[in-house]
């Protein structure tokens, strides 16, 4: 009979620009009131990529990390999956070049687009690939997403910063590891709540578009809001369902690190207390796809994760989509 394989976690790591800006230049930007941003938002301040840097070179600088922190060999990584709306190029895709620099030549190796919710998408598909190829999975979710904001409006251009987040996932025996329970879904229906309008096929690049049409868009904040925490709420409670475990049982939750309030009432919903929250929102601002890998390696810095602790990871996206994953460590 052949051995069942699980997935366990066996390296974190990150990058962020080390140009820092903070509310105070928005706020005059926008000629907004001192202090209105993180008021609303809680954030205080996110970064951005420098004119040279490029999304291969902020994806690679977290892999190279997730790589020595996993104390495996680049051989044993079969699977790349790079989760990103910001690619470096439209064609061809960005993975393949990011598994060169990363020395993956043995592995298979592509772009994921699903926004927000772009590193649990990723994450589900590489556990799979764990369990079933018995062989390792790097995902890294990285965004520069400072060159996709519109500055002359301030509903997108507050919120978010750039960043890279990476974990490895291998094969274990062990069946108390990895993936206890999870659920996603989509809800079309809010399809265009967050959009770039400009530069796919249904409208294509053209000179006499106004270049705000090319920058990204949120139509409608509040229903962003309202969205994005039932969908998360929903997803999180039938994660925890499936997984046979109650809010007491989570030593760890991780949310979509969109802003504080969203963060704040979706836990609230769940019953989990706010110390068991995780948020890193208030530094980095919103990296899209980035956030929760970065709040997971930020974190395991800090004070490594402990054997057994069980980590509730939820996120919600535009499209709109959500999901949520409960991973024991």
């Amino acid at each position: 009979m052949s051995a069942t394989f699980f997935s366990q976690l066996a390296g974190l790591g990150h990058y962020v620009p080390s140009n820092v800006i903070d509310n105070h230049y928005l706020e005059n930007h926008f000629h907004l009131e001192p202090g209105w941003i993180e008021k609303r938002t809680g954030i205080k301040t996110r970064r951005w990529v420098g004119e040279n840097e490029s999304l291969v070179d902020i994806a690679e600088k977290a892999g190279v990390v997730a790589i020595q922190n996993a104390d495996i060999s680049q051989q044993e990584i079969g699977l790349l999956i790079l989760a990103t709306s910001t690619p470096d190029h439209l064609l061809p895709p960005t993975a393949p070049l990011l598994a060169h620099r990363l020395g993956l030549s043995h592995a298979c190796a592509f772009d994921l687009s699903a926004a927000c919710s772009g590193f649990l998408n990723a994450f589900m598909i590489a556990d799979s690939f764990v369990r079933t190829q018995n062989k390792s999975a790097l995902i890294i979710a990285a965004n520069i997403l400072s060159r996709r904001i519109n500055l002359s409006e301030y509903h997108s251009a507050i919120l978010f910063g750039d960043a890279a987040g990476a974990m490895i996932i291998k094969p274990t025996l062990d069946q108390t590891k990895g993936l206890l329970g999870s659920h996603f879904l989509s809800d079309g229906n809010h399809y265009n709540l967050i959009s770039i309008s400009a530069g796919g096929n249904k409208k294509p690049f053209a000179p006499d578009i106004p270049l705000n049409e090319y920058k990204m868009k949120m139509h409608d904040g509040p229903a962003i809001f309202s969205h994005a925490v039932k969908m998360m709420t929903q997803c999180s409670s039938l994660a925890m369902m499936q997984a046979n475990l109650s809010s007491s049982d989570i030593q760890h939750f991780i949310p979509h690190q969109a802003n504080s309030r969203m963060a704040e009432s979706t836990a609230k919903k769940l019953g989990i207390p706010m110390e068991k929250m995780i948020s890193i929102v208030e530094k980095y601002g919103n990296s899209s796809a980035a956030g929760i890998p970065l709040a997971l390696s930020i974190t395991h810095q800090i004070k490594p994760f402990s054997n057994g602790e069980k980590i509730l990871l939820t996120t919600a996206g535009a499209g709109m989509t959500a999901g949520a994953m409960i991973w024991s460590i």
